[in-house]
């Protein structure tokens, strides 16, 4: 690399961390990018720029799909990502909703599932992340990884609460089978 090259590079070097000190150019470029990125794998978004909201629709197999909703904070400069995983669980199955809910929390490095409860709407689960700004736009492929792995644990989770819900099983055995099927795929 020559003078020049090494001269251009420091340049972008500073300005891009410049503009990561400026929450307020961080957030217009983490928006730019998320908008751009969603609509370069041609997905279905709704924008609500003002509010620095993005609600986006993964359609999955056998008509299934999820809603992300992220919300873009510019203080103190976090993606936070909410995704409804499970609705209208039964009253009489709360309990071993929360356990195994639980069980999944704990087998998650990052994000975590929590129960809404509230008395005013049938119970429900969702997956909820923050990630920095500054991370997002470091990890290039950060919002591919984020959904793929909601997906993931929508799926396991689903299939999971599915068949506790069916039989009635404890959440304990449910785990175990789940974590003897992944020792079997790895």
């Amino acid at each position: 690399m020559g003078v020049t090259q090494k001269l251009k590079q420091m340049q972008n070097d500073h300005e891009t961390m410049s503009m990561y000190r400026d929450k307020k150019k961080l957030l217009e470029k983490t928006w730019e990018k998320l908008t751009s990125h969603f609509d370069s794998q041609g997905w279905k978004y709704i924008s609500q720029k003002d509010e620095r909201v993005l609600i986006l629709k993964v359609e999955r197999c056998l008509n299934q799909s999820v809603v992300f909703v992220m919300e873009l904070h510019e203080y103190p400069g976090y993606i936070s990502i909410k995704s409804k995983i499970h609705d209208n669980i039964p009253s009489a199955s709360m309990r071993d909703v929360m356990l195994l809910t639980q069980h999944f929390n704990n087998m998650f490095n990052f994000g975590r599932l929590a129960v809404n409860t509230s008395s005013k709407n049938p119970a429900y689960v969702t997956f909820e992340l923050e990630i920095s700004s500054f991370e997002f736009m470091l990890i290039s492929r950060a919002v591919d990884n984020i959904i793929e792995f909601t997906m993931s644990a929508y799926s396991e989770y689903r299939k999971a609460i599915q068949e506790m819900i069916r039989t009635g099983e404890d959440p304990v055995f449910i785990m175990s089978r789940l974590f003897e099927e992944q020792e079997k795929a790895a």
